[in-house]
């Protein structure tokens, strides 16, 4: 994902810029590095060019522009204006990205963007710390050096003009962000929207910050580290979980943490316990403000009216059959002597079958007294209830199948379109692509199906990620577990009071059939007759 920052300089030390950008320096205190002689080292490998200027002259010709017209003299003023691209590591390993093209890509960046100024483009390849990732600096005059034409994104007519300055607005800042998506968007480069404030937003300063904290941690062999920013987040993010509305999400976050909320503006602010001044929530992310909140609230909210629900029908039907639910109970069918065979040709087994039917009576009706049954309807009416529960959660199952069906097959498209990707782009990048595609036909195959099938599935919408359908399909796993633990409860207690039924038409000679015995059956029962 490639990323761009300023910075305004108020330094007239235009030759600090072209020393930065050619000679190795410290992270943290950005001194020069130098020899055991005292001469600065230069970096290891960079591309150096200049725009309207020649580029190690850039001091000497921006001080003389500066003498011409009689701009940048005071000590307040903007003299440098520094953008920084940063490109995704995986553009190196993945996209083919190396020095020579991100310079190319800087080059046509500013020309594009920075018409009129005399600039210096450096690209370095070692990255952050070593991170790997290649970015560009472009340092400019912030006056302008060339009449230019006057571009769609200049907001004033002096914004073309030689001798005014280059002025930077939040409409610029948009256009600049939207033109390196549109390039790395061409050039097929990760990229993700910058458009957007960033649901976890970590500043530069938070950033060091926790780079200091990693390093006194590991020097004093611990291994927990946390900025106030990062506790804040963190407790934020459990307190929201377990909220319904702001009161109580204003409770856990001062007595679980010993953060006090505030409110200024309609916008919310967060004290840490060892700080006297709000954090405000833009600092923290988009994750951390007011209305993402109280989405979550309202998410809880729902969540927990329809668990209320569920355990509320739970313990109506427990209440009629607890047992049946926690513990079997044995009970056996009465058999039906008429259908029996056997009994029918054989006269002393037919006597046993009338005792067993009499043991079971006895039991049937000793199951009823035990879990206090007032009348027969009472049994028909939790007969039912558990016939409607079982069939609500086999609708469930069958949603949540079809969920995983859904995301498994999100998962297999986005998962082939990332890994033949790469030889889609060689295809663009190789002079014969005739021979290309015979050596790599399956997967300009596989990338060309898997393309179009998540070109549909957008339809001008975002895609979820690669983690973040594996982190769905997880939690529909487990959601599905365990509703089929609870089906598997629930179709036990529905065996126990199905059988319960069954005896009761038996000793009361109602013929079988007049009620819902098995909950496979969808068509409704017959009115039973009144007694």
């Amino acid at each position: 994902m490639a990323i761009i920052k300023h910075i305004a300089m108020k330094s007239g030390n235009y030759t600090g810029a072209i020393h930065y950008l050619l000679f190795q320096h410290d992270e943290f205190t950005q001194k020069e590095i130098v020899d055991e002689y005292g001469v600065p080292l230069l970096r290891e490998e960079y591309y150096f060019d200049g725009i309207n200027c020649e580029p190690y002259a850039f001091d000497f010709e921006c001080s003389d522009l500066n003498r011409k017209f009689h701009k940048n003299n005071g000590k307040g003023e903007i003299k440098q204006h520094h953008y920084i691209i940063s490109f995704d590591p995986k553009d190196v390993t993945e996209c083919g990205l190396n020095g020579n093209k991100a310079q190319a890509l800087g080059m046509e960046y500013a020309k594009e963007n920075f018409p009129g100024h005399q600039m210096i483009v450096c690209t370095h390849t070692d990255g952050h710390n070593k991170s790997g990732n290649i970015h560009v600096h472009i340092v400019l005059n912030s006056l302008r050096k060339n009449d230019v034409d006057a571009k769609p994104f200049m907001e004033r007519e002096i914004d073309s003009k030689a001798g005014y300055k280059h002025h930077v607005t939040p409409g610029l800042l948009h256009h600049l962000k939207k033109s390196l998506m549109d390039l790395c968007h061409r050039e097929q480069l990760h990229q993700v929207d910058l458009l957007h404030p960033p649901k976890k937003r970590i500043t530069e300063k938070e950033y060091y910050a926790n780079r200091r904290a990693k390093e006194k941690a590991g020097k004093s062999g611990t291994t927990k580290f946390e900025t106030q920013k990062d506790y804040l987040r963190k407790a934020i993010e459990d307190c929201a979980g377990k909220s319904n509305n702001e009161e109580t999400f204003r409770t856990l976050l001062k007595e679980k943490y010993g953060i006090t909320l505030t409110i200024s503006r309609g916008r919310y602010g967060y004290i840490h316990p060892d700080r006297g001044k709000p954090v405000r929530e833009r600092m923290l992310g988009t994750d951390y403000e007011e209305k993402h909140l109280q989405e979550i609230f309202e998410k809880n909210e729902k969540r927990t009216v329809i668990e209320q629900s569920a355990r509320s029908t739970s313990r109506r039907i427990h209440t009629i059959l607890p047992s049946a639910i926690t513990k079997k109970s044995g009970l056996k069918l009465v058999t039906d002597l008429q259908s029996c065979a056997k009994a029918q040709a054989n006269h002393y087994y037919a006597r046993k079958v009338r005792i067993s039917n009499l043991q079971k009576m006895a039991e049937t009706i000793a199951y009823a007294q035990e879990h206090n049954f007032d009348s027969y309807d009472d049994v028909e009416r939790m007969h039912e209830n558990a016939l409607q529960s079982l069939r609500t959660d086999r609708k469930a199952l069958d949603s949540i199948k079809e969920e995983l069906r859904d995301v498994n097959e999100q998962i297999h498209f986005t998962g082939q379109y990332l890994s033949t990707k790469k030889a889609y782009a060689g295809l663009k990048n190789t002079k014969d692509k005739k021979k290309y595609s015979n050596e790599h036909n399956a997967d300009l195959i596989k990338f060309e199906a898997s393309r179009d099938y998540l070109r549909k599935r957008a339809d001008g919408k975002k895609l979820p990620t690669l983690a973040s359908l594996k982190q769905q399909k997880a939690g529909l796993i487990k959601r599905q577990e365990s509703l089929y633990a609870s089906m598997e409860h629930k179709r036990d207690a529905f065996r126990e009071i199905d059988t319960m039924l069954r005896n009761m038409d038996a000793i009361l000679a109602i013929p079988d059939g007049l009620h819902r015995s098995s909950y496979d059956r969808t068509r409704p029962a017959p009115a039973r007759p009144s007694r």
